[in-house]
Parts: C-alpha cells; sequence; structure tokens
C-alpha cells in the first residue's frame, strides 16, 4: 500500500520524557542539544547503541540529563549526525560554563 507508515524504515520511537525542571542552566541546554541530534538522526535507543561505544542504559542517561558523556563519544555521536559536528565545538564546552 503506497505511503503505508509501518513500513520497516518507520520504526516508532518512544518519546523521550520532559527534562526535570531541576536540570537547569548549560547542562539543560547541553542535553537538549543531544536530544535535538537524537530526534534528527531518528534511531532508537537500540540503534544508536550499535553504532556508538555505549549501553543504551548509558545512552539514556545522558539523554535524560542524569549524566553527560565524555568527548570521545561525543565527538562519535555528532559525527552520526548530518549537523552535529558543526555544534561539537560548542556541544563540548556547553556543559562547563557558569
Amino acid at each position: 500500500m503506497p505511503g503505508h507508515q509501518n513500513h520497516a524504515d518507520h520504526v516508532r520511537r518512544k518519546p523521550l520524557a520532559p527534562l526535570p525542571d531541576e536540570l537547569s542552566g548549560p547542562v539543560r541546554d547541553f542535553v537538549s542539544s543531544l536530544r535535538r541530534m537524537h530526534g534528527e538522526l531518528g534511531y532508537s535507543l537500540k540503534e544508536l547503541e550499535s553504532r556508538l561505544p555505549a549501553s543504551r542504559s548509558s545512552l539514556s542517561r545522558y539523554l535524560r540529563g542524569q549524566s553527560l558523556p565524555d568527548e570521545r563519544l561525543l565527538v562519535q555521536w555528532c559525527t552520526l549526525s548530518f549537523t552535529g559536528e558543526d555544534r561539537l565545538p560548542a556541544l563540548v564546552d556547553l556543559p562547563y560554563r557558569r
């Protein structure tokens, strides 16, 4: 059926929960940027796990703002995204701003 949305290329992802209110400032901005990149990529956490040296649970913690990825992982994550490499310098510094 043309235009059928349940084709294998249209995997439905569970939406991310809202960020906690206590996450603020540069760290919130950083996590929001990770979430945008995650949305642009369109990968499930399982698919992302197969492309990055990180577990699904670690990736989930990064996307919830419970921990931050190291710079090496961040570089690899940005490389997957068409626009991520352009954002990389700002992303690397963002969580450490005051």
